[in-house]
């Protein structure tokens, strides 16, 4: 027989034939041996990488699905998507499984409203290979508006795309924020404007 030795030296066994008689094994056997020992080792070292790279994979899937935002995958047309991340369904709810094999779930889930500018913003990038980042409304299942930020990465070879890849953020308050103080600066405004009194607004020194 021969060892059987992992990359720094550690010896994982023997390697050993069994004859049905006793024999005494000549070079040419020891030889064959010793390749099939090399080639036992190979398989060891893949199935060692396949592991490891199984192990990141569930490492980086873990953290994927626990972060706050929708991480999304999906074929240069964005017909189907290639993964999503778990927070769709918990944002949106709307399954990870629809995402996955249903086609152009994603355009059909933008709000009317926003949806042929949107989709037509979004071809236009990616056909120019350009990264690129735009809000606009989706409806989730329960029937609520929720506003999205897209932040859209074109992978491409040589001026041809070929996959997305982005992060879908919750800025739903913000928006909500936003419309609350546009719409009492406007009010503001009409007061001011159609006001009997003069009004002013003074620094500290007392200058208007």
């Amino acid at each position: 027989g021969v060892p059987l030795l992992a990359s720094p030296g550690y010896p994982l066994g023997v390697l050993a034939v069994c004859a049905p008689s006793q024999r005494v094994c000549s070079a040419e056997d020891i030889e064959a041996l010793a390749d099939l020992s090399a080639l036992a080792l190979a398989a060891f070292d893949a199935m060692d990488l396949r592991h490891d790279i199984a192990h990141a994979d569930m490492r980086f899937a873990d953290l994927v699905n626990g972060l706050d935002a929708i991480f999304w995958e999906s074929d240069v047309h964005a017909e189907y998507f290639s993964f999503i991340s778990r927070h769709a369904e918990t944002l949106l709810g709307y399954s990870t499984s629809m995402w996955l094999d249903e086609p152009n779930t994603w355009a059909r889930l933008i709000h009317p409203d926003d949806r042929d500018q949107t989709v037509a913003y979004c071809r236009a990038a990616v056909g120019a290979c350009e990264d690129h980042a735009f809000d606009y409304r989706v409806i989730a299942a329960d029937g609520r508006v929720v506003w999205l930020h897209d932040r859209v990465f074109v992978e491409h070879r040589d001026g041809v795309p070929s996959r997305l890849r982005g992060i879908m953020v919750d800025i739903t308050a913000t928006r909500e924020a936003e419309l609350i103080v546009g719409a009492s600066e406007a009010r503001l405004a009409v007061l001011v404007a159609h006001a009997a009194d003069i009004m002013a607004i003074l620094n500290a020194d007392l200058s208007i």
